[in-house]
């Protein structure tokens, strides 16, 4: 079965990374926290949808590396907005971060839906 991951279905996991995480992501030098992020995104999309290069399923490491670079090379306004207590800043830095997100792995990786809708 195949659908289409959404901007939506990314929104989600980034809308979960505490604030604490995204201020840390301010200022560093360090790309740990990118990757972390990166990490949980894709965990949590992982639950319903597989990516795949060329017929063959990607690893943990090839996504995360690129859900990471999208979140590392997002322009400086945007990780401050993302960082923001501001609610109206932050989600929409988060959307702006889902949508590119999606637009740099979609790129790259087929995606395949491996579970069932609820409901």
């Amino acid at each position: 079965m195949r659908k289409e991951l959404t901007a939506a279905a990314v929104l989600i996991p980034l809308m979960e990374i505490d604030p604490a995480m995204r201020q840390n992501l301010l200022g560093s030098q360090e790309r740990e926290f990118a990757t972390a992020m990166a990490i949980h995104v894709y965990l949590r999309l992982r639950r319903h949808f597989r990516f795949c290069r060329y017929g063959v399923e990607a690893s943990l490491k090839e996504v995360v590396e690129q859900i990471g670079d999208t979140i590392w090379t997002a322009p400086d306004q945007i990780i401050t907005a993302f960082a923001s207590t501001d609610a109206a800043d932050s989600a929409a830095a988060s959307n702006y971060l889902a949508q590119e997100i999606l637009r740099s792995i979609s790129v790259i990786f087929e995606t395949i839906k491996v579970s069932q809708d609820y409901g």
